[in-house]
This record gives structure tokens, C-alpha cells and sequence, in this order.
């Protein structure tokens, strides 16, 4: 994809298909095409070929801390059933499966991965100050300030205690949410 896929519409059309479920809006669609256009082909072409030989499999049994997967349920990049698997071979493992949903599910379901994340956290012992900073949280709040150190979620992958909290921005090609030891 590039500038003209983006301006001529075919970028639109193709993350309309490969990306998302339906339920999104044009807002999400165009920062989702957009996203895409401003990257550079090698960077992209060089991030899916490195797709294609990563496998951490045997990584999965040696994680022993609590850990939240969370799938969206017409994900045709990440399949559900890779997430299923994730959490069968995963000792402590939960699975929230958001519908509908599609690759950016975090995009167009902000608020049930956010409900997810926060129940995840309360589970997890959290403390208050990372629960008030998580209530309230919206995937469209592009930078915020960290309040506190502590819980790292990192939606897809797991939540461990980190000595300092992170700071940053909605991140598509990594599927993470930043925000005072949120991840």
C-alpha cells in the first residue's frame, strides 16, 4: 500500500476486507488506511516476511503470570483459534473473545476491551491508582501522562509487575494500548 492506494481508494477497500468485521466506522477505516499508507514498504515487507519464520510456542508454557488474550472474533490476520490454542497450552491463562470484531478490534470495540482489561487488572490486585487511571481509559486518547508504576497488560500477550509505567500511543501494527502501566 501507498499514497496513491490510499487517495484512489483501494487501501480503504483492502483493510475493509483483511482488517475489519463490519461494524466500523469510516473514522476507523481511514485512520486504519492511513496508518498503512505512511509506512514504508520495505519496513512492511520486511515485518511480514519476519512473520512468517516467528513461531515462540515453546515460549508459552514458561510464562507464569497471569495473562489475558484477548481475540477478536472475525480476526482473519490473527484467528481466533490461534488465541484458543494460546490459552489451551498457557498455564493461567484467560481468554476474552470480543465480537463483533475484526484485526483492530481495540479500534472497533474499545469498550469491551477496555471492560476486559480492567476486570483483568482488578483480578490481578491492581492497585487503585491503576484502577482510576483505567476507568477512565479510551483507545482514542492518543498520549496521556503515566500515573503510577506497577501492572503492565499487554492485550494479546500478558500482564507482569514493571518496575516503571510506560508512556505512549495507540500502536495498530503491535495491537498495544499505553497508558499509565497499561500496555
Amino acid at each position: 500500500m501507498n499514497w496513491l492506494s490510499y487517495l484512489n481508494g483501494s487501501s480503504h477497500r483492502t483493510t475493509n476486507w483483511t482488517s475489519f468485521s463490519g461494524q466500523e466506522t469510516r473514522g476507523q477505516l481511514d485512520f486504519a488506511a492511513k496508518f498503512t499508507a505512511k509506512q514504508s514498504p520495505a519496513v512492511l515487507a520486511k515485518g511480514i516476511l519476519a512473520m512468517l519464520a516467528w513461531d515462540e510456542t515453546a515460549t508459552l508454557k514458561g510464562i507464569q503470570i497471569p495473562t489475558l488474550i484477548i481475540a477478536s472474533s472475525h480476526d482473519k490476520l490473527t484467528v481466533p483459534a490461534a488465541s484458543r490454542h494460546m490459552v489451551a497450552v498457557r498455564p493461567n491463562a484467560e481468554l476474552v473473545e470480543v465480537a463483533p470484531a475484526g484485526h483492530p478490534g481495540f479500534l472497533e470495540r474499545s469498550t469491551s476491551y477496555d471492560s476486559a482489561i480492567a476486570a483483568f487488572v482488578e483480578k490481578c490486585g491492581g492497585s487503585q491508582e491503576q484502577k482510576g487511571a483505567l476507568s477512565g481509559f479510551d483507545v482514542r486518547q492518543r498520549n496521556a501522562a503515566p500515573t503510577s508504576e506497577g501492572w503492565k497488560v499487554q492485550v494479546g500477550c500478558h500482564a507482569a509487575p514493571q518496575p516503571e509505567p510506560y508512556l505512549g500511543s495507540l500502536s495498530q501494527s503491535s495491537c498495544t494500548r499505553k497508558r499509565a502501566g497499561v500496555i
